[in-house]
């Protein structure tokens, strides 16, 4: 896509900050294609490969610095096509970084929206084995220093190899020559040297004739003479032949690897430009991580939430940036007004740069919340576009821009306008008539825009025609001696030229007569909209009121909310501690109950059962005082065993709570309270505290007919077991542990009281965790006198029976 984008948006600013970002020409290359715009799949690919690429870094970013463009070097060498020595350094430098990128990031750069992204197709494995082969070829045969390694080809060994042995020969020759005259101060340098690619000695001036040979040399103050001795010129000769040959040999290396890089050019320029598109991507994290950018939501709606202008935040890195809320819909404008100074263009051009970058798959500084387009068109009016050399006065250079995005509106899918106070350099009048038009004509094409103005005309028309413009309003707050600008919706401002030229440090004098000469011509304009301003105010006044009751009744709530929650956890904790101690005082009854029952069927004398049952009242005194001190109602007191008092009279037999299946005979009734017999134990119980098993009338008859040997056909109980049915069964499905041992103890309390023979409990197979903690606890914890698995036909291993 290329994108269209009118001057006035400072984008220059914006550019040139991400493109020092970059490390690599490649990577620049990239950012310019970029800034031409991006389709919304390239800036969703740019989004998810920015946040893969961040998981990768782990906060480690490569470094990409001194490679060399392959491109410019292909061109420098067009003519020669050889490169040889400190050129090569360059070269494996470059080639080597860009593999150990592409091996670290071989996955993010083999993926469809990288490949989307760098608008060519990935390497191929053949690729990258040319590539690895060609830079093992180069490491192997030049060393750091560009040199090539005598290795680098047999012959290249062979005669270095030669040249080494021949240095040796000349060296010895040498040193056998000038050793009588080391002492003598003939020689100026005790160590050979080299001249003219000959090895010589340095002989003092005057003393030449003492050594035979050739003069290749004098110094230049003439006091040295180089003389290469007579014996050695053949070796000289020899030297110079096998230099001459390593020449050669090194000349069809560097040719054979020029030939190579030139074969790999475009895998190398391929690899280059993958390698490119990494550091942009990494350009604009950095960008991202400097001003605290983020990712927005991308959509046909135009939403930002505390967007900063990148303007500024790169212009002045060290003050405050205002952020400013904004809403836009297509085919409605949004017209900002408000004094000079106040930020208009600034808002103007924070909407546009914003934006802008999203177009190019950039982040942006803005609220989480905020939804943005990526717009194919960009049209601005912004500053003076008069021209004297194209003969173009301020009005015209606004109709030409004016006519050009309505072109290119008419084309685009998403086009994004921005007018600086449009038509603001003619008769007021007819300027913002012609403004208000303009407008209105722009809106037909389903444009998003923004409109700054000073115009009373287009103010108006935000609140007579609210269905085609949204009013704004910027506003300056001073804080510490610095200046913040805000954006209000839904708002007119005031121009205030005189408070703002008075600020400015105009003359006293020119203001006020200016003033003068305003005097009661304020128009019935600016009354309605200083009127509107004071029911605005008057209204988010009443809104934040019904803000704060807000937050203050959501705190009181959520108080609440916390007292009946701790409320009932206190609840549920006492319940659990009251039922844990009446569980050890009962276990205590039953304890002494038995051992008296003992005693008395084993013959013990009547103190030592009276001593039993008197340890047995205080325990059952204990008990009830306990369960008066920590008395829970029941949640539904109509469920209550209510006994029917006409039955009990003296000779019934009846069931005692905490005593398990001990059956009492009544004594005595008087006021609310029995007086209960077993055995030589006698106790006091409340008609509360007991089951009816048999009517005294019923014992009566029973043992009369007992008494006659007739069968009894009243009887407590008859023969046989109960079978499951909904009424001595527990379903404790989906229950926790906790939940289940409060109601399984309930519901077997239950059973002792009505004298059942068993219960069912339906735990259910599921992870077994009910069924095995059950199984784990004794049978007596319930009461009970043995626990074991229901048969196949009462539900086989989802049940287990309790029987008593």
């Amino acid at each position: 896509m290329t994108m269209r984008i009118n001057d006035g948006l400072d984008l220059d600013v914006v550019q040139t900050h991400i493109t020092s970002l970059c490390q690599t020409v490649e990577g620049q290359k990239h950012l310019h294609r970029f800034y031409g715009g991006c389709q919304l799949e390239e800036v969703k690919a740019s989004y998810r490969l920015q946040t893969w690429l961040r998981e990768i870094l782990g906060g480690e970013k490569p470094d990409l610095s001194g490679m060399q463009h392959f491109e410019s070097m292909f061109s420098d060498k067009r003519a020669r096509g050889l490169w040889v020595g400190a050129e090569w350094v360059t070269i494996i430098r470059t080639l080597r970084s860009c593999r150990q990128a592409f091996r670290r990031f071989k996955d993010w750069m083999c993926s469809a929206e990288f490949v989307l992204l760098a608008n060519q197709s990935a390497l191929t494995p053949s690729d990258v084995t040319h590539i690895d082969m060609f830079l093992d070829d180069l490491t192997q045969a030049i060393d750091s220093d560009g040199f090539l390694k005598d290795d680098a080809s047999p012959e290249l060994f062979s005669c270095r190899s030669k040249i080494r042995q021949l240095r040796q020969k000349i060296y010895a020759e040498l040193d056998r020559i000038s050793e009588p005259f080391k002492d003598k101060d003939i020689l100026m340098l005790d160590e050979p040297t080299l001249r003219q690619g000959r090895y010589v000695l340095a002989v003092k001036a005057g003393f030449q004739n003492r050594i035979k040979g050739l003069i290749h040399d004098t110094s230049q103050t003439d006091q040295t003479v180089y003389i290469e001795p007579n014996s050695i010129c053949h070796l000289g000769n020899e030297m110079k032949l096998l230099q001459s040959e390593c020449e050669q040999i090194e000349g069809t290396l560097w040719l054979m690897f020029s030939e190579m890089f030139v074969d790999n050019r475009d895998v190398l320029c391929r690899l280059q430009s993958i390698v490119g598109l990494l550091d942009t991507l990494l350009s604009y994290i950095g960008f991202s991580e400097r001003y605290e950018c983020r990712q927005p939501n991308l959509g046909d709606t135009f939403t930002l939430v505390q967007a900063r202008s990148p303007i500024l935040l790169i212009s002045h890195p060290n003050q405050t940036t205002s952020p400013i809320d904004a809403a836009l819909s297509r085919g409605r404008g949004l017209m900002i007004s408000g004094q000079n100074a106040g930020g208009k263009t600034a808002s103007l051009k924070t909407i546009g740069v914003i934006a802008y970058l999203v177009s190019i798959g950039c982040e942006v500084p803005v609220g989480e919340q905020s939804v943005i387009p990526v717009f194919e068109h960009i049209g601005t009016m912004i500053g003076d576009g008069q021209s004297l050399a194209s003969g173009l006065s301020s009005l015209q250079a606004d109709v030409v821009r004016f006519n050009q995005i309505v072109e290119y509106a008419q084309s685009a899918q998403h086009t994004l306008v921005l007018l600086d106070e449009p038509c603001g350099n003619t008769e007021p009048e007819a300027g913002s008539a012609l403004a208000l038009s303009m407008t209105e004509e722009l809106l037909t094409h389903d444009v998003f825009l923004v409109c700054t103005t000073h115009y009373a005309r287009l103010k108006q028309a935000s609140l007579a025609r609210p269905e085609l413009f949204q009013g704004a309003a910027v506003y300056v707050d001073d804080v510490n001696r610095q200046k913040h600008y805000r954006l209000v919706l839904d708002d007119i401002g005031e121009s205030a030229p005189f408070d703002v030229a008075r600020a400015s440090g105009i003359l006293p004098h020119v203001v006020k007569r200016a003033e003068a000469l305003m005097s009661g011509e304020k128009t019935s304009a600016e009354d309605l909209l200083a009127g509107v301003r004071k029911l605005e105010i008057e209204k988010q006044r009443h809104v934040r009121e019904a803000q704060e009751e807000a937050v203050r009744v959501n705190q009181q709530l959520a108080a609440l909310v916390k007292d009946r929650d701790n409320f009932h956890q206190q609840k549920k904790e006492v319940e659990k501690k009251v039922r844990a101690e009446l569980r050890e005082e009962l276990k205590k009854a039953r304890a002494l109950m038995s051992e008296a029952v003992r005693a008395h069927q084993q013959g013990a004398s009547m103190e030592v059962v009276n001593k039993l049952n008197q340890a047995l009242s205080r325990a059952e005194k204990e008990t009830d005082a306990k369960l008066n001190s920590y008395k829970v109602e029941s949640s539904n007191p109509a469920q209550k065993d209510e006994q029917p008092t006409h039955v009990l009279k003296s000779g019934a037999r009846v069931h005692v709570d905490g005593f398990q299946n001990a059956v009492f005979e009544v004594v005595e009734v008087k006021d609310g309270q029995l007086l209960l017999q077993k055995g030589p134990i006698q106790i006091r119980k409340n008609i509360s505290d007991i089951h009816i098993v048999e009517s005294a009338q019923n014992v009566q008859k029973r043992k009369q007919a007992k008494q006659k040997g007739q069968p009894s056909r009243t009887g407590a109980k008859t023969a046989g077991i109960t079978p499951r049915n909904k009424n001595n069964t527990l379903d404790l499905r989906g229950k926790r542990v906790e939940e289940a041992e409060d109601l399984l103890e309930q519901f077997a309390d239950k059973a002792v009281k009505g004298n059942w023979d068993r219960i069912f409990i339906l735990h259910g197979h599921g992870t077994g965790a009910l069924r095995r903690w059950l199984h784990a606890e004794p049978a007596s914890r319930f009461f009970a006198k043995k626990m074991y698995k229901a048969n196949d036909a009462d539900g086989g291993a989802a049940y287990t029976v309790l029987e008593f």
